[in-house]
C-alpha cells in the first residue's frame, strides 16, 4: 500500500506486490505485478543517480525480505509469499541494473542469506534465492568480495547453505534430488563467477576457503552412488546431451545473454521427477567447470580438498575411484597445469612419518601412477624433483622396514615417470638421479641407517634402484610402442630375456657414463643383485649402445638366439688412425665392463688381480681419486664368492658387447681374454677352485665362438667349439627369461655341482691363444676397419693386461697431459728423456694404460700444448685469439717466476694450469689434430706430422728453459725479454 508520506522508491516497491487475495489464492506464482514492476526498473535504471537509487532500493527489499523471511519461519503463510515476490523484484534489479550489481551485492547477499537460514525446508523459497544468486555471480566482478567484511561473510555463509542443500538425505528421493539440483545450480554459478577466482589474488586464504565448501557438496553423490554408477553417468557426459530442461535451466555459460539469468523453478505436474543420476551428471559437470578454470595453484588446493574428502568418507581402500579421480581430474585440467597435481601427492608422501603403511599410502602412490601412465600428458613437469623425492620416500620405507608393501608400488610409480618423454634429455637426468642413489647406497648404505644399518635393507634398495634404473627408459619404450611411433628396432628378433624392446625415437639414448658408474655392482657380495644388475646391464648394452654401422643382424627363427656378422665394404679402405682406436665413451665403457667382468671371475682368489701403486689418491687429482674409488668399489668386497649362474651372466653380458660392437668390445676384450686364461692356469691345481676354473674355460669358449661368427673366422670357431668338446661335461646353466624391470622375490643362485672331474694340466678345455690370436688378427674386415696390418692387431692383442690399467682407461682425462699421454703413447716421449726416463722405468706398465714419469714433463706437455699454430687457414681469427691468449699466460708465469717467492711458486702452477685448460680447448682448432674423415663422434685423430715434431719441441723447450734458469743468476731480464729469448 502506498502512502504519501514514504519516500518514493519504498511506494515503487510496495505497488510491485499483489493483493493479499491474489497471492493466497490457489495456483498463484508469486511474481510482482508487471505494470508496477516495469516502473520500479526503469526508475532504478534511469542513468540519473542510479547507484544512489539502487543502494536505496537495496535497503529496502532487504529489510522488507528480512521481516518477511522471520515471519515465515513461524508459519505466517501471506509473509512467506511476500517473500518470494520481494526475492523476484531483486532479481528483476540485478539482471536489469548488472553493470551496477555490486551496490546491490551487499543487500542481495544478506537477503539470500537469510532467506535460506529462516525456510531450510521450503523448496520453492530455496528455488528463487537460488535464481537471484545466480543472476548476482552472473554480473559481479567479484571485487567487493575481500574488501567488504560483511558481504564476504555472507558469500561464505550462502555457499555454505548451498552446500548444505547437496548434502541433504531424506526418504523422498525426489525432493532431496530437487534440492540437491538446485544447490549445485547455485554452486555452479559462483564458480563461474569472477568472485570464486578473482578475489584469491588479494585475499589467497579466500579460494581454499571456498574449495572446502564446494568441492564436498559436489562429491556427495559420487560417494553416495559408488563406481559402477559414476562409470556409467560419465558415459553420458560424454555424449554431451544437454541437461534436462524440465528441473532446471542450463548452467549459465559466461558472458550471460544480455539482461537474463538462468532460472530454477520447483517441480510441475506432469514433469519427469529427477533422480540420482540427474544429480550425479550435475555433479560431474560442475567439478569439471571448476577444474577446467583453475590455475595450477588452485588445481592443488582443488585436488587436496577432494582427497580430503575421500579420506573423510573413508574411500581410501577403494582404490578405483581413487584412481578415476586422478585420471579425470587430469584429462579436465589445464595442459600447463596438471603438473601440481603429481607434485601435491609426492608432497604427501614426502610426510609419511608413520612405520606401517596404511591403505592412503597405497592409493596415494597408485594415483601417481594413474597419471603417469595416463594418456594425458603434462607441460614441463618437473621430473628430476618428483623422481628425487620419490626416491627418498622409496629409501626411507626401506630403511624403516624392508618388507614394507609399499615398497613395490613405489618402484612401478618411478619407473612409469620415464611414460611420456617432455625432453630428450629427460631420460638422461632420471638415469642420472638413480645412479647417485645407487652410487651412495653401495658405499653409505641407507641413509636412514648408516653402516651399520641390516645388510637386507640394503640389497632390497640397491634392487628396487636397480629396478628403476631398467624401468624408467623401458616404460618411455613401451609407451611408444603401444602408441604406434616409429621404432628404431626390430622387436620380434629380440631376446625377451634381454631386451625390453626397441628404443623410443623422441629420446636421447641413455649416457654410458651414468651406466659406467654402476658396473662395480657386478662385483657386489649379494647375489641377487649381481644377477639383476647383470640383466639390466645385458638390456642396457642390446638398447642404449649405439650400434656399430658395419654390423649386419641376420633374423633367426628362435627369439633368444641372434645371428650378427661384421660386413666391411671391400672398397673400405682406413686411415692410418682409425676413429676405432681412439678413445670414446664406448671403449671406456668396455674398459670398465672388461675390468668387472675379470675381477668377478677371479674374485677370492690368490692371483692378484689388480696392483695398488698408491694407498690413498693425492687430494689434488681428482682422475686418480676417481680410479681409486672405482678399484675400492670393484674389488672390496671381500666376501665375493662367484657362483655359476654367475659365469653365465658374464656370457650373456659380454656377448652382447661383442654383438654390438664388435670392432670396440674385441680391441678392448681379447687382451682381457687373454689375461684370464693367463691368470685362470693358475688354478688347476687348487681342488677348489675345479668348478670355477671350468666355467671361465667354458665361458670363454662361447665367447671365442661369437667372436669367431661375428668376425667370420672358421678357424677361430673351429678351435674353440673343439675346446669346448674337449671339456666332456658343460656346467654353465641356462638362463631364464625375466625382464629386469620385475622386482621379483631375489633369485636364487646357481651352485657348482659336486663331484666334478679335474682339469689336466695340458689345458683341457682352453681355446689356444696361439690359434685364435693370429687368425684375429688376420681378419681382413677387422685390419680394413681398425686401419692397423696383422702385427699390429696383435701388438694390440697381447698387451699386458690389468684390471688398474682398465679402469684408468675407462676415466676420461682431465688435464692436456693425459690427453697427449693417451694420444701421442710413451715411445716418443722417452726418447727425449732417456736418463731421467730409465731410472723410472722399471714399471712394466704399457703406454697404453699409464706413464711414469718425472716432475718437469707435464710442465713440457703442457707448455708444447699451448704454442702449437692451426696450420690451416680456417678458424684462424680463433686460433690467433687462443695464441694471445696463451701468451699472456706466459708472461703472467714469467712474471711470478721471476720473484723467486713462495707465492710466485703458487702463481705459476695457477697459470700453468689455466694454460692447460686452455690447451684442452685450443687442441680442438691447432694442426694437432687433423681432419678426418670418419664421424665426427669417432673423436680427434693425431697427424702424423705432429707425431714427429713434438719430441723436437719438447726438446727446445727443456733446452730453453735450462738456459733461462742459468740465466736468472747473473742478469736478470725483463719478462717480456725472457718470453722473447724462449
Amino acid at each position: 500500500m502506498n502512502s504519501f508520506l514514504a519516500p518514493r522508491h519504498v511506494n515503487l516497491i510496495n505497488a510491485c506486490y499483489p493483493s493479499s487475495s491474489v497471492l493466497l489464492a490457489p495456483g498463484s506464482t508469486f511474481h510482482p505485478l508487471p505494470s508496477e514492476l516495469s516502473q520500479l526498473v526503469d526508475y532504478a535504471s534511469n542513468n540519473v543517480d542510479t547507484s544512489a537509487k539502487l543502494a536505496k532500493l537495496g535497503i529496502e527489499l532487504k529489510k522488507q525480505a528480512s521481516a518477511k523471511a522471520r515471519k515465515g519461519k513461524g508459519g505466517n503463510v501471506r509473509a512467506r509469499a511476500r517473500l518470494l515476490v520481494t526475492i523476484s523484484i531483486f532479481s528483476a534489479l540485478a539482471k536489469k541494473c548488472e553493470h551496477d550489481i555490486d551496490v546491490l551485492s551487499t543487500a542481495l547477499l544478506s537477503t539470500t542469506k537469510d532467506s535460506l537460514t529462516c525456510l531450510p525446508n521450503n523448496l520453492e523459497v530455496h528455488a528463487r534465492v537460488a535464481n537471484l544468486f545466480i543472476a548476482w555471480a552472473n554480473y559481479t566482478d567479484g571485487a567487493i568480495i575481500g574488501p567488504d567484511i560483511q558481504c564476504t561473510s555472507d558469500y561464505i555463509s550462502t555457499l555454505k547453505l548451498f552446500r548444505e542443500q547437496c548434502i541433504m538425505t531424506g526418504e523422498d528421493v525426489e525432493a532431496v534430488s530437487r534440492n540437491q539440483l538446485i544447490g549445485l545450480a547455485a554452486i555452479n554459478a559462483a564458480i563461474f563467477s569472477d568472485a570464486f577466482f578473482t578475489s584469491s589474488k588479494q585475499f589467497p586464504k579466500l579460494f581454499p576457503k571456498q574449495v572446502a565448501i564446494v568441492v564436498p557438496a559436489l562429491l556427495n553423490a559420487l560417494h553416495e552412488a559408488g563406481i559402477h554408477a559414476i562409470k556409467d553417468e560419465y558415459k553420458v557426459i560424454l555424449t554431451d546431451l544437454p541437461i534436462s530442461p524440465l528441473h532446471f535451466s542450463e548452467f549459465p555459460l559466461r558472458p550471460i545473454t544480455r539482461g537474463r539469468a538462468a532460472s530454477i523453478h520447483a517441480h510441475v505436474d506432469s514433469e519427469t521427477r529427477p533422480g540420482l543420476s540427474d544429480v550425479i551428471n550435475t555433479s560431474f559437470r560442475v567439478l569439471r567447470t571448476l577444474i577446467g578454470r583453475c590455475n595450477a595453484a588452485q588445481l592443488s588446493i582443488v585436488f587436496d580438498s577432494i582427497l580430503q574428502q575421500v579420506d573423510k568418507d573413508n574411500l581410501w581402500e577403494n582404490i578405483i575411484i581413487s584412481n578415476w579421480y586422478a585420471g579425470h581430474v587430469i584429462a579436465w585440467a589445464q595442459d600447463q597445469h596438471r603438473y601440481a597435481v603429481p607434485t601435491l601427492l609426492v608432497d604427501k608422501l614426502l610426510r609419511i612419518r608413520v612405520s606401517h603403511s596404511s591403505a592412503k599410502h597405497f592409493a596415494l602412490v597408485r594415483i601417481l601412477t594413474c597419471i603417469f601412465t595416463s594418456s594425458k600428458s603434462m607441460v614441463n613437469p618437473t621430473t628430476s624433483d618428483i623422481l628425487s623425492n620419490l626416491v627418498k620416500v622409496l629409501l626411507n620405507r626401506i630403511g624403516i622396514n624392508s618388507n614394507d608393501q609399499l615398497v613395490l608400488p613405489l618402484v612401478e610409480c618411478i619407473s612409469s615417470l620415464g611414460t611420456h618423454v617432455y625432453s630428450a634429455y629427460q631420460i638422461n637426468e632420471l638415469t642420472e638421479e638413480v645412479v647417485n642413489r645407487i652410487v651412495y647406497v653401495q658405499t653409505n648404505w641407507l641413509p636412514t641407517q648408516g653402516r651399520t644399518g641390516q645388510r637386507p635393507a640394503r640389497e632390497v634398495a640397491l634392487r628396487c634402484l636397480l629396478s628403476c634404473l631398467s624401468g624408467l627408459p623401458n616404460a618411455a619404450d613401451e609407451h611408444a610402442i603401444k602408441h604406434d611411433t616409429k621404432s628404431t628396432g626390430d622387436l620380434s628378433s629380440n631376446d625377451k630375456g634381454i631386451s625390453m624392446g626397441a628404443r623410443a625415437p623422441l629420446r636421447n639414448r641413455v649416457d654410458l657414463e651414468q651406466w659406467q658408474e654402476t658396473l662395480p655392482l657386478l662385483c657386489e657380495p649379494d647375489y641377487a643383485i649381481r644377477a639383476m644388475y647383470a640383466r639390466g646391464l645385458a638390456a642396457f648394452i642390446r638398447t642404449e649402445l649405439e650400434q656399430e654401422p658395419f654390423v649386419h643382424e641376420e633374423a633367426t627363427g628362435a627369439s633368444s638366439s641372434r645371428a650378427v656378422k661384421v660386413v666391411v665394404d671391400p672398397q673400405l679402405k682406413s686411415s692410418v688412425m682409425s676413429p676405432y682406436l681412439n678413445p670414446n665413451p664406448i671403449s671406456r665403457f668396455l674398459h670398465a665392463l672388461h675390468a668387472a667382468a675379470f675381477s668377478l671371475a677371479m674374485a677370492t682368489c690368490s692371483v692378484s688381480i689388480a696392483t695398488m701403486t698408491w694407498s690413498s689418491p693425492p687430494p689434488e687429482d681428482r682422475q686418480s681419486a676417481k680410479q681409486y674409488a672405482i678399484l675400492r668399489r670393484m674389488i672390496g668386497a671381500q666376501s665375493l664368492v662367484p657362483m655359476l649362474s654367475d659365469f653365465s651372466f658374464l656370457r650373456q653380458v659380454l656377448t652382447c658387447a661383442l654383438q654390438q660392437v664388435p670392432c670396440r668390445a674385441v680391441l678392448t676384450g681379447v687382451p682381457m681374454l687373454v689375461a684370464l686364461a693367463r691368470s685362470s692356469r693358475k688354478l688347476e691345481d687348487s681342488v677348489q677352485y675345479v668348478g670355477r676354473l671350468r666355467a671361465i674355460w667354458e665361458m670363454m669358449c662361447h665367447l671365442w665362438v661369437v667372436i669367431g661368427e661375428v668376425w667370420d673366422v672358421p678357424i677361430i670357431t673351429e678351435c674353440a667349439r673343439t675346446a669346448l668338446e674337449s671339456l666332456h661335461q658343460t656346467i654353465l646353466p641356462p638362463l631364464s627369461d625375466v625382464s629386469p624391470t620385475r622386482l621379483d622375490p631375489p633369485e636364487e643362485p646357481i651352485y657348482f655341482p659336486t663331484p666334478l672331474d679335474p682339469l689336466r694340466l695340458d689345458a683341457q678345455g682352453l681355446v689356444n691363444i696361439e690359434v685364435v690370436l693370429p687368425a684375429l688378427a688376420s681378419s681382413a674386415g677387422l685390419q680394413a676397419i681398425t686401419g692397423l696390418d696383422r702385427q699390429g692387431l696383435l701388438r694390440q692383442f697381447t698387451i699386458e693386461w690389468t684390471v688398474e690399467g682398465a679402469v684408468k682407461e675407462s676415466i676420461e682425462p682431465t688435464s692436456m697431459w693425459g690427453i697427449l699421454r693417451r694420444l701421442v703413447g710413451t715411445s716418443e716421449l722417452r726418447k727425449q728423456h732417456g736418463s731421467r726416463q730409465n731410472s723410472m722405468s722399471n714399471s712394466h706398465v704399457p703406454s697404453r694404460i699409464g706413464l711414469h714419469t718425472n716432475k718437469s714433463t707435464p710442465d713440457l706437455i703442457v707448455r708444447a700444448a699451448a704454442i702449437f699454430r692451426p696450420s690451416s687457414n680456417r678458424n684462424s681469427r680463433a686460433s690467433t685469439n687462443h695464441s694471445q691468449s696463451f701468451e699472456e699466460d706466459e708472461h703472467q708465469a714469467e712474471d711470478d717466476q721471476s720473484s723467486g717467492s713462495g707465492s710466485g711458486e703458487m702463481s705459476f702452477a695457477a697459470s700453468r694450469s689455466s694454460v692447460a685448460s686452455r690447451a684442452g680447448y685450443q687442441s680442438n682448432h691447432s694442426s694437432l689434430y687433423s681432419v678426418s674423415s670418419k664421424p665426427a663422434s669417432a673423436g680427434p685423430v693425431l697427424s702424423s706430422s705432429s707425431i714427429s715434431r713434438l719430441p723436437e719441441i719438447l726438446a727446445s723447450i727443456e733446452r730453453s728453459s735450462r738456459s733461462r734458469q742459468a740465466s736468472t743468476t747473473s742478469t736478470p731480464l725483463s719478462s717480456r725479454q725472457r718470453f722473447t729469448q724462449h
